[in-house]
């Protein structure tokens, strides 16, 4: 038997689902809208103002550096770049220069002005001979007004010709004396990094210096340095000389280099002269000598009774070194002949000087009397110059502070 529930129950189970279902559905959320794009620089045309706004308006025929490729030792290479005015307006060229001394433009470019889309042809010569024997990178520099400076940048190698066997630079040390003769023989040879022959010409001798060049093979050759007359004083010395390159023909020339020093020993008397006033006033006068550069006997002992003998004791010691002239002086004139002959001294009144001179040197000789020291006067300078340059004064001064 089937149980059948009431009909006012199935409706009254129903009614609630029934209002539910009626009620308006809830709308779905929108879609969700994707962020749009960044508009493009050709959409916009925004970022490409702003390059152009930073863009100079010069612009060179090249990127990055002008390559110039190999150059040999001291060749001097002509090269060109051109500049271009890539902007609607004028632009004036304020200078071109270069930013090393090895580079040298063709001609003056300032004050130039350029009218849009004009161009300028830059030329300038590389000269190698300043350049450390390697590869190399120099800039020219372009101003302009109302810009910020362009930069124009060569480079390239160095290739040196020749090689010499020990060495292109040759040091020879200290010299005992200038007549030390001097002798240095070099082997020369083609660089094998060249693919040209090579042809030497006649070398270029110095004053005191003769060469010899022989030939001994194929790109090969030998050549002899021989000092022809005695060597000027001085320290750190360096003598060139110059070998012509036949071919090829754009090396141009080749140097050798001596450095040595010529540093005898000189004898010197010190520069201050301390006087008893008692032995001067016995002897009435007293003579002391003085030397520039070597002036012999000066190292002989005042014989028993020389009125300056009790004043020796009193000086410095005698010393060696390498040359009596401050090293300042020497530096500046290595002609000592000439030096001697312009060498002059402000003396004091009353006091008597000779000069006297020698081979190598010169003496001076300062001779004083009671009278030289006037009263409350108790020393006296001799001032040594040439020219315009003074130097270390000789001084004469009375020991104990007291006249004679």
């Amino acid at each position: 038997m089937r149980h059948f529930l009431p009909l006012s129950l199935i409706f009254a189970l129903l009614l609630p689902l029934a209002g539910v279902s009626c009620k308006p559905a809830p709308q779905d959320p929108p879609p969700r809208q994707e962020e749009a794009p960044a508009p493009t620089e050709e959409a916009t045309g925004a970022s490409a103002g702003e390059e152009d706004l930073f863009r100079h308006p010069l612009e060179l025929d090249y990127q990055g550096t002008l390559d110039m490729g190999t150059l040999y030792a001291r060749e001097q290479r002509h090269a060109s770049f051109t500049l271009r005015n890539t902007s609607a307006f004028p632009q004036e060229i304020q200078d071109i220069f270069p930013t090393c001394p090895c580079i040298t433009m063709d001609r003056s470019y300032r004050g130039i002005l350029l009218a849009p889309q004009e161009a300028l042809e830059i030329g300038f010569t590389m000269d190698a001979a300043t350049v450390k024997i390697d590869s190399f990178g120099r800039v020219i520099q372009i101003d302009s007004k109302g810009n910020k400076p362009l930069q124009a940048r060569v480079g390239g190698h160095i290739l040196e010709p020749l090689l010499a066997t020990p060495d292109k630079d040759v040091d020879l040390g200290a010299l005992k004396t200038p007549s030390a003769p001097v002798s240095v023989r070099l082997a020369l040879k083609k660089n094998p990094a060249m693919d040209q022959p090579l042809v030497l010409g006649v070398p270029k001798e110095g004053r005191f210096f003769q060469t010899e060049l022989k030939k001994t093979g194929e790109d090969s050759y030998e050549l002899t340095i021989t000092s022809r007359q005695d060597l000027p004083y001085g320290r750190a010395q360096q003598f060139l000389f110059l070998l012509p390159i036949v071919e090829p023909a754009s090396a141009r020339e080749a140097v050798v280099s001596l450095s040595l020093d010529v540093a005898e020993k000189v004898y010197f008397t010190p520069d201050t002269w301390r006087i008893l006033p008692e032995s001067l006033q016995e002897a009435g006068s007293l003579t002391e000598r003085f030397a520039y550069g070597e002036v012999p006997g000066l190292q002989e002992e005042h014989k028993a009774g020389d009125p300056a003998a009790s004043n020796r004791s009193l000086m410095r010691r005698k010393k060696t070194q390498g040359n009596a002239i401050p090293l300042r002086f020497v530096k500046e004139h290595h002609d000592w002949d000439d030096l001697f002959a312009h060498l002059e001294f402000q003396v004091p009144p009353g006091v008597t000087l000779e000069k006297v001179r020698h081979p190598k040197g010169v003496e001076v000789k300062v001779t004083v009397t009671p009278a030289s020291f006037p009263p409350d006067v108790t020393q006296l300078r001799l001032l040594p110059f040439r020219g315009q340059n003074e130097f270390s004064p000789i001084t004469i001064s009375l020991e104990g502070g007291s006249q004679p």
